[in-house]
């Protein structure tokens, strides 16, 4: 199947994409991409724009990292950002040790986020509540923008 619109979604960290994505239920239309270390961003967002081409996938969904972000954007490629609201960060770091993050992991995440927030610029960003996750404003069935030719 391929849709009529893939997009490329970079993710902070904890925000539930590794936990969609192992649902499984989502796999045969979301596709989720680790940046591992020293891994070259340009070759990466090169691979990310493959496949955004392919339309095999209705959502890729990627770390949101710095090079990555900053190679998407000086390609001009669209993408979206989700990140936890700056200021309900205190109850996403309750959310994250009940859930059984380290002190090193929510200080890393928080880091990150905070990060993320400076370097963010003009770039279209979907804030989430604390009681909100990536699930839920991703399209859980993206049937109905399938290509009608290519089911």
């Amino acid at each position: 199947m391929t849709y009529k619109n893939s997009d490329i979604i970079l993710c902070a960290p904890g925000i539930g994409r590794t936990f969609f994505e192992a649902e499984k239920t989502h796999s045969t239309f979301t596709l989720d991409r680790d940046f591992p270390e020293g891994a070259d961003p340009i070759r990466f967002v090169r691979d990310l724009v493959e496949i955004r081409v392919s339309k095999q996938y209705r959502y890729i969904l990627v770390p949101n990292v710095q090079p990555i972000h900053d190679e998407l954007y000086k390609r001009g490629i669209e993408f979206l950002t989700v990140m936890p609201r700056e200021e309900e960060l205190n109850e996403w770091m309750k959310r994250w040790l009940k859930a059984g993050a380290s002190a090193e992991v929510i200080s890393s995440r928080v880091s990150t986020i905070r990060t993320v927030y400076r370097y963010s610029g003009e770039v279209p960003i979907i804030l989430l509540s604390s009681d909100e996750w990536l699930g839920n404003i991703l399209e859980q069935n993206p049937a109905t923008d399938a290509d009608e030719n290519n089911k």
